[in-house]
């Protein structure tokens, strides 16, 4: 079993390298794109390659803005929303991924993002977004603020 620390350092050089590429406005499947060697302009495209590149540029971008929260509107936590129930649901979530893909359960986000609601939680990003289909993975944007992760 691989080693934790190992994971996270992994995890963060990923992220970091896929704000780089966002940031950069390239995403990652144009830089696999252009380190092949591909032009648009001097290769015929095949349609179903087009369109697998396509997908591909919106699964990563969906990834992204699942553990990038959006800097223009920050979320701020009142410490006694953090009751012991909503402290245990977001730690399963974490905890217990969908395998072999490892991303989050969409319907633990459900009965997180409704117990949140109990305890008077009214901001409609956080909740949005853990109620949304996702994909959602671990450094989950809205799970890491409510688990105090950085």
């Amino acid at each position: 079993m691989a080693d934790p620390d190992e994971h996270s350092a992994f995890h963060a050089c990923a992220v970091k390298w896929a704000i780089d590429k966002f940031v950069s406005g390239v995403t990652a499947a144009q830089y696999a794109r252009e380190a092949l060697g591909f032009s648009v302009s001097g290769q015929a495209w095949s349609h179903r390659y087009v369109k697998m590149m396509y997908r591909e540029e919106a699964h990563q971008l969906a990834i992204l803005r699942d553990i990038c929260a959006n800097p223009f509107r920050p979320v701020t936590i009142d410490p006694g929303w953090l009751t012991p129930t909503v402290t245990s649901l977001a730690t399963a979530a974490y905890t217990e991924r969908i395998l072999p893909s490892g991303e989050l359960d969409p319907a633990r986000l459900t009965v997180l993002a409704d117990a949140l609601e109990e305890v008077g939680w009214q901001d409609a990003d956080i909740l949005g977004h853990l109620r949304s289909p996702g994909p959602h993975v671990r450094g989950c944007w809205a799970l890491d603020l409510l688990l105090e992760k950085e």
